[in-house]
């Protein structure tokens, strides 16, 4: 919710997750450390997702952070409401921005929801969003054809050192689920002495 914070700590690497409630009637915000997260080396960017899962039954949304971490070439996923570690990925080398092609399902969403895959045109609806109809043209992304289900959601990680972006795969339905499934860009090789 609003009241947690998160900060990527560098050395050594951690993650600090903070109580920013407010203490009693005062506005001031407790920024208490709560709870503290091995990383891996070099943690430098973090982004903040509602994630759906299946819970008994029915679909209920996750909070996960994804953490770069610049020295050890990984990206590592979070849960943000426990602060357990759940994954580290293999990116490429010296990974340090991170974009995501899905929303944060707040007031404040950076993405779409018309192109975001986690979000259907109900929920769309509820944020005063009109998705467009099947006579009006397709936002979601389909790069094989019409027929072939929406891509899935991905985080696009900036590899400063491979000097390209890897396209990370985020759906746990896939079987690439927490894999590299693509590269942009000319990777430099590396210099043979």
């Amino acid at each position: 919710g609003g009241n947690r914070g998160y900060a990527a700590l560098y050395n050594p690497p951690a993650l600090a997750i903070l109580d920013t409630s407010t203490r009693g009637g005062t506005g001031v915000p407790l920024n208490q450390v709560t709870s503290i997260v091995n990383m891996c080396l070099g943690p430098s960017r973090i982004a903040l997702a509602q994630v759906p899962r299946p819970f008994m039954g029915a679909t209920v949304r996750e909070n996960r952070l994804y953490v770069t971490c610049y020295l050890s070439g990984q990206v590592a996923e979070v849960d943000a409401d426990s602060g357990e570690l759940l994954s580290t990925i293999l990116a490429g080398r010296g990974p340090l921005s991170i974009a995501l092609n899905f929303g944060q399902g707040s007031k404040g969403f950076a993405i779409d929801p018309c192109a975001d895959p986690y979000v259907g045109d109900a929920e769309a609806a509820t944020r005063g969003i009109t998705c467009p109809t099947a006579a009006k043209p397709e936002l979601r992304v389909h790069p094989l054809g019409s027929a072939q289900p929406a891509v899935g959601p991905r985080a696009y990680i900036s590899a400063f050192l491979d000097n390209m972006i890897a396209v990370l795969d985020l759906d746990p339905r896939s079987p690439s689920y927490r894999r590299v499934v693509s590269r942009i860009g000319l990777p430099t090789p590396k210099q043979v002495q």
